[in-house]
């Protein structure tokens, strides 16, 4: 093979960006509970439904500063969502 030929082989990306990791942690009312965390930043995020992971997704792709803001009630609900997560029971207390 000539050094011509290596050279016009495509390289793979060095890193990826936008990479998601998804947990469905419940299934309630319809639709599902878990979190979201993106691997290259490595931050979770809890969501109630999965209309709120499409939002927290597409902020995260829309945006490089994809910080979302949640209610006092979100972050309760997050905080007992990772309870669940855990095994825990939540009303336990």
């Amino acid at each position: 093979m000539s050094e011509n030929s290596n050279d016009k082989r495509k390289k793979a990306p060095s890193k990826v960006d936008n990479v998601f990791v998804i947990q469905i942690l419940d299934q309630e009312h319809g639709t599902w509970q878990g979190r979201v965390t993106w691997a290259d930043r490595n931050k979770t995020k809890y969501f109630r439904s999965a209309l709120e992971l499409i939002k927290l997704v597409e902020g995260a792709l829309g945006s490089s500063d994809f910080e979302i803001g949640f209610d006092d009630e979100s972050e309760e609900l997050s905080e007992q969502a990772s309870l669940v997560g855990d095994g825990r029971d939540v009303n336990a207390g």
